[in-house]
């Protein structure tokens, strides 16, 4: 029985290829390819991620990540899509991990949460809040210094002051 297991559980996960067919009764629709998964989270395209992923977006495929480490919560940010609330909503709500560092070698490795508020996507970043993301996490910032998101949300707001 155990050797069963072990030969299916090798299929779903060593021989599993980029796209597959989920049965209809499991509420999925068909998976896309990581890159193209990816590509909509840069565009932070909502209709696509309702259309492929009408209840959840599967565990397997919500934690995803680009060469440098960025995930779907991170491209979100960048976008500037006027979808990125919804679309991190899904995100999230899906379990997608918000909290990880980029692994962008000798430069700024900011968590999505920081991105959002270096763009001043306040809310995006009160939505996050809301949810299970970290204030605390460590990053390089542009000067290679270590900081977490509080002491940027400081520096930001310090700057806007200086601004008026």
């Amino acid at each position: 029985m155990f050797e069963f297991f072990l030969k299916f559980w090798l299929l779903l996960v060593v021989q599993l290829p980029s796209t597959i067919a989920l049965s209809k009764s499991s509420g999925f629709a068909s998976l896309a390819p990581k890159e193209e998964y990816l590509r909509q989270c840069t565009l932070g395209n909502l209709d696509w991620f309702q259309k492929n992923y009408p209840n959840m977006i599967e565990p397997f495929v919500v934690n995803k990540l680009t060469a440098n480490g960025e995930s779907c919560a991170h491209l979100l940010a960048k976008s500037g899509s006027k979808d990125t609330m919804e679309v991190t909503r899904y995100f999230l709500k899906s379990g997608g991990r918000a909290n990880s560092v980029t692994n962008v070698p000798n430069g700024a490795n900011p968590t999505a949460l920081a991105i959002n508020v270096m763009r001043n996507n306040y809310d995006v970043v009160e939505l996050m809040l809301e949810g299970s993301v970290k204030t605390d996490v460590k990053f390089r910032n542009e000067n290679n210094n270590e900081v977490t998101v509080m002491d940027l949300a400081f520096q930001v707001s310090e700057r806007s002051e200086r601004a008026l």
